[in-house]
């Protein structure tokens, strides 16, 4: 019998597995504690694990929360965030601007909330995020600047920021980026948001082509303040996952920044240890970089 020839095309790994297989068999991989490296390596996909999954609990109805137990343990509840805003708006509300009555305002509205009738399983890519608009964007993004960089210290991160503070930085909301907060400050409720969307990390992605795809569609928003939010109130952790390949970092793509509001607000985990935030140009294509996105925003 002759050798068979090396041009036959491999068989996939996951050929004539069920979704229900597909998705234990994941679970199971996670479970064992290995990298996604290792899980590329046995499923012989080139994709990244996390696209992978994410792909998966997408046909599974969201069923499977990418990465297992590790991950989702780094995601705050509502009422874990809402105690972290607490806290927030007592030690920056007053450098913020904030008299003592929107304060204890602030106070009351958190503490008259019951979150925990709202909780649902948070997932990275289906996560609801609690959001202490202060009545306009620049503010509410300073804020939640500020908490990010008051957790740096429970990661060991350096003192110094780099690319630039939002501070000085011009900026306003997208078309593509909810409308409703408003001027008045209040509580809202983010759903929905994916930290993952518009994540390509095998041919690159941009925000103008985030924005694109994002008009027309209903229930659909490019997250502003609301991932930016999330990660303020998650484990400090949940940064270090990001190093652009298997975890990305995020683009505020529901924000024009820059003087000619020609960039976009962007935020990631830097090689030297350090969580940077900047602004750049919203045509550039490139691979690291997702643009999250929601569903909607209430009133609870």
């Amino acid at each position: 019998m002759g050798r068979q020839s090396q041009s036959q095309p491999r068989s996939q790994p996951l050929e004539g597995l069920t979704l229900k297989q597909v998705t234990r068999f994941l679970e199971l991989l996670c479970k064992m504690g290995l990298s996604a490296d290792d899980v590329k390596l046995i499923l012989g996909v080139n994709r990244s694990y996390v696209q992978l999954a994410t792909k998966i609990a997408e046909l599974a109805g969201g069923e499977f929360l990418f990465p297992g137990p590790r991950l989702n343990n780094l995601l705050p509840t509502l009422s874990q965030q809402a105690a972290t805003i607490s806290v927030g708006l007592e030690k920056f509300g007053k450098g913020l601007g904030l008299d003592i009555d929107l304060m204890r305002r602030f106070d009351l509205w958190l503490d008259k909330i019951d979150f925990s009738a709202l909780e649902t399983a948070q997932a990275i890519n289906d996560c609801k995020v609690v959001i202490a608009w202060l009545g306009d964007l620049r503010n509410t993004v300073r804020f939640y600047q500020m908490l990010v960089e008051d957790q740096r210290v429970a990661i060991g991160l350096s003192t110094n920021w780099f690319f630039t503070s939002f501070d000085e930085l011009p900026m306003e909301l997208d078309a593509t980026a909810w409308q409703g907060y408003g001027t008045e400050p209040g509580i809202y409720i983010a759903e929905g948001v994916n930290l993952l969307d518009n994540w390509d990390p095998e041919n690159g992605s941009s925000v103008d082509q985030a924005r694109a795809d994002a008009e027309g569609k209903e229930d659909y928003f490019l997250a502003s303040v609301e991932a930016l939010a999330f990660y303020a109130t998650a484990d400090p952790e949940l940064y270090r996952l990001q190093d652009g390949n298997n975890f990305p970092y995020y683009a505020m793509a529901g924000i024009r920044s820059g003087d000619d509001l020609s960039e976009s607000p962007l935020s990631c985990y830097t090689y030297n240890c350090r969580i940077g935030f900047g602004s750049g140009f919203t045509k550039y294509v490139v691979s690291v970089f997702a643009s999250p996105s929601l569903r909607g925003v209430s009133r609870p």
